[in-house]
């Protein structure tokens, strides 16, 4: 099983076409909002009436007072303003934190909800984004991190 990719890299995700990417800012905590003060990105208008940061896996754009769930093969960290893709060779379930990095024998393009398992001839090693087939004279079975020799 893999382990966090721990820094975000990759596309974002989750955010209509021609709005900026930029990181959110902090937003002092008692800073309140309403129908008409809205709070800024990253953050949502919680029911005390409080600008509150969006949780990791959330994002929100400025203007919108909740905040909207990241896709599978997507996560956020907190007070994000976008969701930022998987990067190939990783994986994400929806509303993630991080992305998972693909065991040995799978593999994911960019923006995957999980990894495929290598066919039978081919292999891979953690992390790959493909699976590379076997050379000439060998072979591996379906889900291989190696090729094994043919035997004469």
């Amino acid at each position: 099983s893999g382990q966090p990719t721990g820094q975000p890299t990759g596309q974002p995700t989750g955010q209509p076409t021609g709005q900026p990417t930029v990181q959110p800012t902090s937003q002092p905590s008692h800073s309140t909002c309403s129908d008409v003060a809205r709070c800024t990105y990253g953050h949502y208008c919680g029911s005390d009436n409080l600008c509150i940061p969006c949780p990791e896996g959330f994002w929100s754009l400025s203007g919108q007072n909740t905040c909207q769930p990241c896709i599978a093969g997507s996560y956020s960290l907190t007070a994000s303003s976008f969701c930022t893709q998987c990067d190939p060779g990783s994986y994400s379930g929806p509303f993630a934190s991080a992305c998972t990095i693909c065991a040995a024998g799978t593999s994911a393009s960019a923006g995957q909800p999980s990894c495929n398992i290598c066919m039978a001839g081919t292999h891979s090693l953690a992390g790959a984004s493909v699976c590379s087939p076997c050379a000439n004279g060998e072979f591996s079975g379906p889900g291989s991190s190696s090729c094994d020799f043919c035997s004469s």
